[in-house]
């Protein structure tokens, strides 16, 4: 597995509609086996990428929008991933690490065996998302939406959810372990178990 230190535009990748290499774009490409340190990558916008096997560590992917693409078996370690738009994207076996995650929106993304710790996923949209065997460790959902999400075998542990939107979730097998509940926990749907849990006026 190769190391880089990445800058913006440290990287070329061949598109796989033109044929051209495009520097610090993984437009329509893929992106697999190599740990990225310091990666800079704001405010770009991809379609249709793969990315495998990587190890994001300390990089900066603010604002960046992707549409229809595959993470699978990533590592991201304390990246800043303010306010990233995933649409129709699937995520399957990713790692994510103390990352900043508010504002980011998964609309119609599908998660499956993914991992969250220690992430701060604040005015966080899921909007449509479908989350498979995944589990979340000290994470804060402060002000999120689950808007019409569909979660299964999905597990919440230590987490916060203060003013979180529940409306039109689905919950099959879903555990919410040692969490803080401020006027949430009346929203919850069935599907879910409770356990240790705390709940808190508005």
């Amino acid at each position: 597995m190769k190391t880089f230190t990445a800058s913006r535009t440290s990287f070329c990748f061949m598109s796989v509609r033109s044929g051209r290499k495009q520097k610090g774009s993984m437009s329509e490409g893929v992106f697999r086996d190599q740990i990225i340190r310091y990666g800079d990558y704001r405010k770009k916008i991809y379609n249709g990428i793969t990315v495998s096997f990587e190890s994001f560590l300390e990089s900066n992917m603010a604002y960046v929008r992707v549409q229809n693409g595959v993470f699978m078996g990533n590592g991201w370690e304390d990246c800043n991933l303010f306010g990233m738009e995933l649409s129709d994207v699937l995520s399957e076996m990713d790692r994510f690490v103390r990352c900043s995650m508010g504002g980011v929106r998964l609309k119609r993304a599908e998660l499956d065996q993914s991992g969250f710790r220690e992430c701060t996923c604040t005015g966080s949209i899921w909007e449509q998302a479908v989350l498979k065997g995944c589990s979340f460790t000290g994470c804060n959902f402060r002000g999120a939406y689950f808007e019409k999400a569909v979660m299964k075998k999905t597990r919440f542990l230590n987490c916060a959810f203060d003013g979180v939107c529940m409306t039109g979730v689905s919950m099959s097998q879903v555990l919410f372990q040692n969490c803080v509940f401020t006027g949430t926990g009346p929203a919850l749907p069935g599907g879910c178990r409770l356990k240790g849990c705390v709940y808190k006026e508005q």
